[in-house]
């Protein structure tokens, strides 16, 4: 009976283990200029980004008027349908620049001693503030610590933003606001590097099934670029801790008495 018990609670654990992952998720959302060409939802086909891989799915995003509204986000599988939905309002208008004109752009060698703008479909193309804009995410589970990854930079070297979260509890000492930077001549060239393209808040929890922060310019022109921003999902802990309680209780329901 120990030897059944044992081999059930180990099958038990490697199904738990095997489940919590497939519940977790990782959405990418890149903002489009609606004035520019199209784009696939799998644009990021090379170079490294802080989350996922090459060829993940993106969602892409337009304003309408003086507000981006987009419902049901996809995963980065591009067919799983979340229920995380994203408001943008505040910013003045949307931006795109040609490929190469932002000589600081982030980049990467291309090997014949020039540079690969491969980031451009990400970064190249955003709306903008000159005071401050809101980006919501909704939809989420307060229950949770989620990951989140803010793009926020212009195609003009001083136009960083400052991020502040005010929807969302932020664990382990986090820090808010953070904020890009100056693409000083150090920078140039650049790999897509974090503080200065790109902030990251780790374990911020929802509240009230939402997560929200501020963009504010911090540069000399005062303007600031929402850009695109990826948001993890992990495996409810909780999942795991269930398979094995419920697993507990069988086992005591079934264990034989004595003289039995």
């Amino acid at each position: 009976m120990k030897a059944l018990l044992a081999r059930t609670f180990t099958a038990a654990l490697v199904a738990a283990v095997t489940i919590g992952p497939a519940s977790a998720a990782l959405i990418n959302v890149d903002v489009n200029d609606v004035d520019a060409p199209a784009k696939a939802g799998d644009f990021l086909t090379t170079g490294a980004v802080p989350l996922g891989a090459a060829g993940d799915f993106w969602n892409i995003v337009t304003k309408s008027g003086s507000t981006i509204t987009a419902t049901d986000l996809k995963a980065s599988d591009g067919t799983t349908t979340t229920n995380v939905d994203l408001t943008v309002t505040g910013f003045n208008n949307d931006f795109d620049y040609n490929e190469g004109t932002a000589v600081r752009a982030p980049s990467i060698d291309d090997g014949n001693g020039g540079r690969d703008y491969i980031y451009h479909d990400l970064m190249g193309d955003y709306v903008f503030t000159t005071t401050t804009m809101t980006v919501t995410l909704s939809g989420l589970d307060d229950n949770t610590a989620y990951e989140l990854v803010v793009y926020s930079h212009g195609n003009d070297i001083d136009q960083e933003g400052s991020i502040n979260i005010i929807t969302g509890t932020l664990n382990s000492g986090a820090a808010s606001p953070k904020q890009t930077a100056f693409w000083t001549n150090a920078l140039n060239p650049h790999d897509l590097t974090e503080d200065v393209d790109y902030v990251r808040f780790s374990n911020i929890t929802p509240v009230g099934d939402e997560i929200a922060f501020t963009i504010t310019g911090v540069g000399s022109d005062d303007a600031a670029a929402f850009n695109g921003l990826q948001l993890f999902i992990p495996e409810p802990s909780s999942l795991l801790l269930l398979g094995l309680g419920s697993l507990f209780v069988g086992a005591r329901v079934h264990r034989p008495q004595p003289g039995v």
